[in-house]
Order: C-alpha cells, then structure tokens, then sequence
C-alpha cells in the first residue's frame, strides 16, 4: 500500500481497519520512496495501558509492558501473544524496557527499582533504590532505561535531573550529564552518542513543557539539541542512519537529525480522546513497530515499512 510523489511533497494515506481503537490513521510523508503498511491488527481479549515497549533483534518478538496487569506481554513478529511474566503479576507499574544482552531490563517506576529477566521471564535481579543513606544512589519514579554492550545500564532518574549509570547491576554507579538535564523520559545509545529526551523550556503561552532531544558524546559533551513538542511525548528511537522516531500522545513521526519531519503518522482524534502508542525500531525490514491502546477498546498492533534515507 503507497502511492509515489515528489520529493519534498506531502501525501496523504487513510487506512481503515475494524474493530481497532484506531480506526483511521493519516500518514503525511514527504519521502519519495513508497512506503508499506504491512499489518493493523487487534486482540479482542487484550485491553491493557502500555507503556515501553521493546523489540528483540534475532526473534522479532516485541516486549511490552503491561502497566495494568503488572507483567510484561511477549509477541511474536505476527503479533501472537506468547507468554506473559512474571506470571505473578508483581511489577510495580512497569514503565521503560529494553532488550539487551539477552536480558530484559525493567524500571518500576513507584518500586524506584529495575528488574532483570531472562528472555524467557525468569527473574535475574532486581534493583531498589530510592529513601537510602547516600542521596547519590537515590532514585525516584524512573523511566526510560537503555543498555550498552558492556551490560552497564542508564536509567532516566528525571526526579533528580540526570541519567544514572548502573554498572554491572548492582556493582557501581555513576552519573552523567547531570548539570546538563532537566527531567530526562527516554535514553538510547547510537554510535558514540547518548540521545536523552529531556525537557528544554516551559512554552510560553501555555503551562506545558517543550520536550525535545539532546544529544551528548561519551565525555558528557552536549553536542546538540533538537526541539520537538509539547509535553505529550513519551518515547522516541533511533535509526541506523541518525532519523529519530518520536512517539506522543497524538501522533508519531519520523524526524531527521536536522529536525525536518519526514513522516507523520497522525491519529484521528475524533475517534477517541485518549490514545497510547509505544514503538521501537526494527532494524532488519527497516520498520516501525508500534501499539496504540484507547480507554475501554482492544489493543492494536502495527508495522510500517519506511525509508530510512
């Protein structure tokens, strides 16, 4: 499904689908290469709030979490839901996830813990901080969470206005960019740089923060900003060539390093007041997976094929 324009031209794309929260989605894209949407989908039985939502490279299978049920919900690449864990339902509103490592890292965001899990959902560890002697160690209500290839884990610890370092679970931490950082949401490693989404300033005219994305090199540098919203955005990811996926309440788009939109994947607002997407990047068919939930209606499940230029 795509319709070929000019470059530098919108297109507009209205795909309908039945028995899902969302039931129109415009895309506008301003990319001269076609584009697929390859599957809408939706579960009659799954209603549930989400928030991260994390995508294992050699399976395909995404990592989801559950917010009202406490748990993790693992999908297949065709979006069959394959087991939950933990099967005791004990998570303390799950909220950042990602897969590394063979790991699956968890924040518990009023636990002011992370939890470590197998692949396969047995628990590893897990993590509390927060109400300790040392302020340094304190962490509260932390969000998005990434991991490098050494295992050291960064916590988004917006409380606090910085990125925490766990290294090697729990065998030292550190800081990072803390001068640098107002209340840091999401973190992702890409090349030689770590992208926080932090807030930049308070609008002027309206009481909402003005979210956008800064960029540090190793050193704590910080290299660049990128302004992008109001206070709606929650989760964003990076593709291999440096194009940020952002993901709000209302839409989600595809930006350049420059800040250009290049596509804008737009619900239709008149369906439902409320609309929660999660997405993450799949590297291999260069496509955005993604979840959008709505009060009281089933999940639905989506992958756009995009041109990653």
């Amino acid at each position: 499904m795509g319709n070929r324009s000019s470059k530098g031209s919108l297109r507009p794309l209205l795909i309908r689908t039945t028995n899902s929260p969302i039931r129109d989605y415009r895309i506008e894209s301003n990319l001269h290469e076609d584009y697929v949407v390859l599957e809408l989908s939706t579960s009659s039985i799954m209603q549930f709030s989400s928030k991260g939502f994390a995508l294992h490279s050699l399976t395909s299978n995404t990592y989801v979490c559950d917010e009202t049920n406490r748990c993790i919900r693992v999908f297949s690449s065709e979006f069959h839901c394959l087991f939950i864990f933990p099967v005791t339902k004990s998570l303390h509103h799950p909220f950042g996830i990602c897969v590394a490592n063979d790991r699956v890292y968890i924040t518990e965001y009023y636990e002011y813990a992370i939890s470590v899990f197998t692949l396969e959902g047995e628990r590893i560890t897990k993590c509390s901080f927060g109400y300790t002697n040392n302020p340094k160690t304190n962490i509260a209500f932390p969000s998005g969470i990434t991991v490098d290839d050494e295992g050291n884990i960064y916590i988004c610890d917006g409380f606090n206005h910085r990125i925490f370092i766990l290294t090697h679970y729990d065998s030292g931490y550190c800081e990072f960019a803390r001068s640098n950082l107002t209340q840091p949401r999401d973190i992702k490693l890409h090349k030689d740089t770590i992208i926080v989404l932090d807030v930049l300033h308070q609008h002027k005219s309206v009481y909402a923060d003005i979210m956008g994305l800064k960029i540090f090199s190793q050193q704590e540098e910080l290299l660049k900003e990128i302004e992008l919203d109001l206070n709606s955005i929650q989760f964003f990811d990076v593709t291999p060539n440096s194009n940020y996926i952002i993901c709000s309440s209302h839409y989600i788009k595809l930006i350049s390093n420059n800040g250009e939109v290049l596509e804008t994947f737009e619900k239709n607002i008149e369906i439902s007041n409320t609309f929660h997407p999660g997405i993450v990047f799949d590297k291999k068919p260069m496509e955005i997976v993604g979840l959008c939930s709505s009060s009281g209606k089933p999940v639905s499940l989506f992958r756009f094929r995009i041109k990653d230029q």
